[in-house]
């Protein structure tokens, strides 16, 4: 397989993945191979592991703000791997409410809002080279 999604799956976040994950129910997955470690230790042993098995690796992670210094300490020790093939995808609350932030934190790509909706696509257009930007809006929650 040329492609992997690699879901850094914290317990704190996990009701995020499930949606996440569940939203790629319709998605195409016979030549994406997809891993969910949940310490950061896993997390590293499967880059350094996958790095030469795949022309595309793509990271999701969902964070909250409170969650903030665990994963700009995390995303520095990733760009210190210095993977040519690794794209970072960040969505949650933090991102959603601190997108630019989110990027200059070392991501590649920020998914704000409701992402469960617009995640499956976002990932198709990654894995194509085929975004455009760098901040993708996802579906707003409405109010009644």
């Amino acid at each position: 397989n040329s492609t992997t999604l690699i879901f850094y799956y914290k317990k704190t976040n996990r009701y995020s993945y499930n949606a996440l994950i569940a939203a790629l129910e319709n998605f195409d997955l016979r030549d994406i191979d997809i891993f969910i470690p949940s310490t950061e230790k896993e997390l590293l042993n499967i880059l350094k592991a996958l790095e030469h098995d795949y022309s595309k690796i793509v990271l999701i992670i969902s964070f909250f703000t409170t969650q903030i210094f665990e994963i700009i300490n995390l995303i520095k020790r990733i760009k210190t791997l210095r993977f040519s093939n690794l794209k970072l995808l960040a969505g949650g609350p933090h991102p959603t409410g601190e997108p630019y932030k989110s990027l200059k934190m070392g991501f590649d790509y920020i998914l704000t809002g409701e992402g469960e909706i617009t995640f499956s696509e976002t990932i198709k257009k990654i894995l194509k080279d085929e975004i455009s930007s760098s901040i993708i809006n996802g579906e707003k929650v409405k109010k009644r």
